[in-house]
């Protein structure tokens, strides 16, 4: 992945998870569980290609699992 295939991918993250976190999607909390560990995988290459963008890479990553607590407190 090159840097700009990578800032390219970390934009489309970061609105991806801001509109989650703004309102929690309807649906399967399974399934939207299974596409946050997707997401948290796809950051986590970045974090191995692109080692200089470990700050920012590993908030989002943060954030995201912030939001996979907030699904599964809501399906409980």
């Amino acid at each position: 992945m090159t840097r700009d295939e990578a800032n390219d991918r970390m934009i489309l993250s970061r609105r991806v998870l801001a509109g989650w976190e703004r309102a929690l999607p309807v649906g399967s909390p399974e399934d939207l569980l299974r596409l946050i560990g997707e997401e948290i995988a796809a950051l986590e290459r970045i974090l191995v290609a692109h080692p200089q963008k470990a700050a920012a890479v590993s908030g989002v990553i943060e954030r995201y699992r912030t939001l996979g607590d907030r699904v599964k407190a809501k399906a409980n």
